[in-house]
């Protein structure tokens, strides 16, 4: 499968810095970008987190675009999160299990539909940027 060149130039742009906004239009392929990002990076340790409905999407297009990663989805908060691979979960979950991803390290900290955190009071926008995930340096960083 190969990508546009608008596509190439996205990887390069998340893949050159800490962290990144990507927001290209709906379907021109900002998953695959962030996915091949995380691999030009050498991430290791990737949690996605976006929309219940997308949790299947984003674990598709991990085993599709990065076949050799492992991939793990969170679907309930009793699951729990891989220290390896890639972690998919909901904003839900995310806020559900608040602290629990707070004892890994991600290598890139992936936010599907980031709109989802535009009131810094508010419990998911806490739950998420706050002590609920870190990256590499101490916050959510990358893609």
């Amino acid at each position: 499968m190969s990508l546009y060149a608008y596509q190439e130039a996205g990887i390069e742009f998340l893949a050159k810095r800490k962290r990144a906004f990507l927001a290209d239009e709906m379907g021109l392929g900002k998953t695959v970008q962030a996915i091949r990002a995380c691999d030009i990076v050498g991430a290791g340790h990737v949690l996605v987190i976006c929309p219940a409905a997308a949790r299947t999407n984003w674990a598709r297009e991990f085993r599709t675009w990065s076949p050799a990663r492992t991939v793990q989805t969170i679907e309930s908060s009793k699951d729990d999160a891989s220290t390896e691979g890639v972690v998919v979960t909901s904003f839900d979950l995310a806020v559900r299990k608040e602290g629990a991803f707070s004892d890994h390290v991600f290598d890139v900290v992936i936010i599907d539909e980031a709109h989802f955190l535009k009131n810094r009071k508010s419990k998911r926008t806490n739950a998420i940027l706050g002590t609920g995930c870190k990256g590499k340096d101490g916050i959510i960083s990358r893609a």
